[in-house]
């Protein structure tokens, strides 16, 4: 799994990111990643990316309870961090082969 780092702050105990984004790896269980999700936004994270690369799938998750999702054929936006990005879910993941007969 990858994440941010939150660093203590002297004045005010945590200094939030601006964003996490975090891949999800195969086996991690659904509670804990909530659990992880919901704490990066009650310190300040404005967006958590969760990032399934087996399923090929972006989640975003944003206070106040929004969630959208990116799968393959669409595009993933950076707000509300990042303004004006945009980036294809199809070319953050490599192509998958067909098996062969």
């Amino acid at each position: 799994m990858s994440t941010a780092t939150l660093e203590p702050d002297t004045h005010h105990g945590v200094a939030a990111s601006e964003m996490v984004i975090c891949t999800i790896q195969p086996g991690e269980k659904a509670e804990a990643i909530l659990t992880r999700t919901r704490q990066w936004l009650r310190l300040g994270v404005k967006a958590v990316w969760l990032v399934y690369p087996s399923s090929r799938v972006i989640h975003c998750y944003e206070p106040g309870g929004t969630i959208r999702s990116f799968g393959p054929g669409e595009t993933l936006d950076g707000r509300p961090v990042l303004p004006g990005f945009k980036l294809a879910v199809d070319s953050i993941f490599p192509s998958i082969a067909p098996e062969p007969n």
